[in-house]
């Protein structure tokens, strides 16, 4: 018994200290206050004003969309928090993720204003606060609209505009060398596979880095397959201010498909030439080639499938669009048991477990921004919509079960009454 107990204490100090080397991250969804209206000082200490005790995902619309008066509340809404960062790593580095708020969203730390405003309410966005946190308590502060706004789409379309902070939100900690984690999209390593056959496929892998001038580093790329085996590993140095491109190949890959939906896993890890860690991610890899031909339709790994599916929207039943991730997992079961091999997720992206689904039980998926009906009214909308399309592009990029980014649908593209008002998105 004393034996088995040292051998757990060992393997519990073993993990401590290598979780130690990585990145920390924790979703931070508890404890969170609300007010639903505009507040003229939002910092001050009004003991008059009455906040509600919340917990994220949230949305301020679960009851007025289904009453019977018409519309639904649009406009401003508060939500904060206080908490007490952990100390991980000497010199840390400290971000927030929002995997989405409708639809404009504004982050306060401290009473500080912390980046710009994020314009778009499907789109996961990362800011970092690490200049604006101190030691002890901090607050923090998010104010969201999901007012109409003519340069923000979508405008109008057969969906609610629910708002809130609807998707969870994650505290990330990392060393000062890590992967980005505030950039458009927040994500920091892209997987391509432009070549893939039966008998071998290549992989390449674009890793962004955050590092320091001094000092050597190296991005080191493991694929393993799906039983945790190890298949490939390559170490590529990096250089300072620029990309790490590492590339390897595959022999008799085992290929990914909805009939066999083989998932391997890249872990990419920033270390030193002593083989210390100084930040991980993990993403999956689905080795497959597809095209499309409009007489004889989808090939997946050179095999003929017809496609059958459905759409998805993102709300439910007394949750507006606050939806847990076990309600999104089981909706892709429920799709896949039913028989359907694809899924159109409409009209926007959505929850991060619905790709993970599609990937893992072999859904064929098709992902695009809410540009319906209506194009942006200016310039600033017209690059509001286009940094939607990167945002989403980016943070989903490495799901195999992706075939198609959409731009839009149903959009007339009338030209408008005023024509220095509503403009057509140009291609």
């Amino acid at each position: 018994m004393i034996k088995k107990n040292l051998i757990l204490l060992f393997l519990s100090v073993a993990f401590l200290a290598n979780a130690q080397q990585v990145r920390h991250i924790e979703t931070i969804n508890d404890a969170w206050h609300f007010y639903k209206g505009k507040i003229e000082h939002p910092f001050s200490n009004d003991a008059s004003r009455s906040w509600e005790k919340v917990t994220i995902p949230h949305s301020w619309n679960t009851e007025d969309i289904l009453d019977d008066e018409k519309g639904y509340y649009r406009g401003e809404a508060w939500y904060k928090k206080t908490m007490t960062i952990p100390q991980i790593h000497e010199n840390q580095q400290v971000f927030l993720v929002f995997e989405a708020a409708n639809q404009v969203a504004s982050l306060y730390v401290n009473g500080k204003p912390v980046g710009e405003d994020h314009i778009g309410g499907y789109t996961t966005f990362a800011r970092d606060i690490t200049s604006a946190l101190k030691k002890g308590a901090n607050e923090i502060a998010v104010k969201v609209d999901n007012s109409h706004n003519d340069e923000i789409v979508p405008h109008s379309a057969d969906f609610s505009f629910y708002g809130g902070i609807y998707r969870d939100i994650q505290l990330i900690i990392t060393k000062p060398v890590h992967f980005e984690v505030a950039n458009l999209g927040a994500n920091a390593v892209f997987i391509r596979t432009p070549e893939v056959s039966e008998t071998s496929a290549k992989v390449t892998v674009q890793s962004k880095l955050v590092r320091p001038k001094k000092g050597r580093y190296y991005v080191k790329q493991s694929l393993f397959d799906a039983n945790n085996n190890l298949v490939k590993e390559v170490k590529t140095k990096s250089k300072f201010h620029k990309d790490v491109f590492s590339s390897f190949s595959v022999q008799s890959p085992k290929l990914w498909s909805p009939e066999n939906p083989y998932l391997y896993k890249v872990v990419t890890e920033i270390v030193d030439k002593k083989g210390n860690i100084y930040d991980r991610v993990e993403n999956p890899l689905g080795l497959r080639w597809f095209s499309f031909d409009a007489k004889k339709g989808f090939f997946i790994n050179g095999k003929p499938t017809k496609l059958i599916g459905t759409n998805r929207h993102q709300d439910f039943l007394g949750k507006a669009n606050a939806v847990s991730d076990e309600i999104h997992r089981n909706d892709i079961k429920l799709l896949k048991d039913m028989g359907s091999n694809f899924l159109r997720i409409a009209h926007y992206p959505q929850d991060p477990a619905i790709l993970e689904m599609c990937d893992k039980l072999g859904l064929v998926a098709t992902l695009e921004i809410p540009f319906v009906n209506k194009a942006a009214a200016n310039e600033v909308g017209k690059q509001n919509t286009v940094n939607m399309l990167k945002e989403a592009i980016r943070f989903n990029y490495n799901h195999p079960s992706i075939v198609a980014w959409n731009l839009g649908n149903e959009t007339t593209m009338k030209a408008p009454e005023d024509r220095d008002g509503l403009m057509a998105l140009e291609p």
